[in-house]
């Protein structure tokens, strides 16, 4: 027991010594040192890191504005694309099918169709042009062919736009049939096909006879195709006509809106 306490104090005594060594010689010195190159390595260290994390932030952020600035190119390239279709798609309008009247009326822009009423096919549908393209509602709206398919209703929004349909029950525009131009109202059926009102019963019209806008509704100019008349119906103080309606058998992807002249 007294072996073990003589043992522990001796071991005290020599940490004590040491310690006391250490404050008065040379190697006090030697540990500062040390304490100095360890908090320079550290400082280094921690610089190093520190710019490390700031330029790789740096490379991510110049590498993030460049894919942002490949894919913008080729979006705009996309776009170029498009307008020159569309550019193509204009003179065809124009040149290739004889479209008379759009071409005396002129254009307000050709437009791409992009998405119709699901639910109800035959009512609506909406193109990526608007207001910023100069389209005002009531535009008329045709095919390629120069068929008309509606015109241009509200909501109107600055790259885009709603079409009411022509087969829309909701739709009527002055039509006029045959070479002798007999005159009534086309109103939409909600299917490819148009019913013509209050003609008159002294009237002869024929199935095949053409039907064409007739421009008295002071909306749509006078001479665009509608169609052709497959029914006759004889009441006892009108006669009703079908007419079917070609711009929705074509289903068209591109439309050409006319400009809308109010004192037309």
């Amino acid at each position: 027991m007294t072996r073990k306490k003589d043992t522990i104090f001796f071991v005290i005594l020599l940490f004590i010594s040491l310690v006391v060594l250490s404050l008065n010689s040379p190697g006090r010195k030697n540990i500062t040192r040390i304490k100095k190159v360890f908090s320079y390595l550290y400082r280094e260290t921690s610089t190093f890191f520190s710019n490390m994390v700031f330029s790789v932030g740096d490379y991510l952020k110049a590498s993030k504005l460049h894919k942002e600035t490949f894919y913008e190119n080729i979006r705009l390239k996309r776009e170029i694309i498009k307008l020159k279709e569309e550019n193509v798609l204009l003179r065809d309008f124009i040149l290739k099918k004889g479209l008379k009247v759009p071409m005396k009326k002129g254009f307000s822009a050709i437009a791409r169709v992009i998405s119709w009423d699901l639910e109800e096919p035959y009512r609506t549908f909406y193109i990526n042009k608007g207001n910023k393209d100069k389209i005002e509602i009531n535009s008329p709206v045709v095919d390629e062919y120069g068929f008309l398919v509606g015109k241009i209703i509200e909501p109107l929004f600055p790259h885009g736009a709603t079409v009411l349909l022509i087969s829309n029950p909701e739709f009527g525009v002055g039509v006029k049939i045959g070479e002798k131009g007999v005159l009534g109202i086309l109103f939409g059926m909600g299917m490819d096909k148009g019913i013509v009102k209050y003609i008159r019963l002294t009237t002869k019209i024929k199935i095949g006879d053409p039907v064409y806008t007739s421009g008295l509704d002071m909306t749509f100019p006078e001479g665009l195709k509608i169609g052709n008349i497959v029914e006759v119906k004889k009441g006892y103080y009108a006669i009703e006509a079908i007419s079917d309606l070609k711009a929705l058998k074509h289903n068209p992807r591109y439309v050409g809106i006319l400009k809308y002249e109010k004192n037309r």
